[in-house]
């Protein structure tokens, strides 16, 4: 009779700590923010004056831990893309083709420091930036 009270005691507790412990579980760290805005300018001369606008591609980055997922809505064709850090350094860097692939990924560091993200393709360039705490 004791082993069943103690077993029926210990399921009991186990299903408490399960439902009542995860609601004070919060994750991942939400203070760190995972999206980061892209600027993008057209790659001509900023003194010139186009007679018609032309379109600029969406691209959406988020943060992930040491991953740094960019995707693109829009195939622009080929796309350099570079992180620097706050000593100018490259961190990280590759090259993309668009039309075959809408989403890369690039590990970057988690060291506490200041970010920038730098995009260049065709007709366009575009920058973010983002720091760790």
């Amino acid at each position: 009779m004791k082993k069943i009270t103690v077993l029926i005691l210990s399921l009991l507790l186990g299903n408490w700590i399960n439902t009542f412990g995860a609601m004070n579980f919060e994750g991942p760290d939400h203070s760190e923010k995972t999206k980061i805005d892209i600027i993008l300018a057209n790659g001509h001369d900023s003194n010139l004056r186009p007679r018609s606008e032309v379109p600029q591609p969406s691209i959406t980055a988020e943060l992930f831990a040491d991953q740094l997922a960019f995707y693109f809505d829009d195939p622009v064709g080929e796309v350099v893309v570079t992180v620097t850090n706050s000593c100018g350094q490259v961190v990280s860097a590759c090259t993309c083709n668009t039309d075959f692939e809408p989403m890369t990924i690039l590990i970057v560091p988690t060291d506490p420091d200041f970010y920038r993200i730098e995009l260049e393709g065709a007709g366009f360039k575009g920058y973010g930036e983002y720091s760790r705490n």
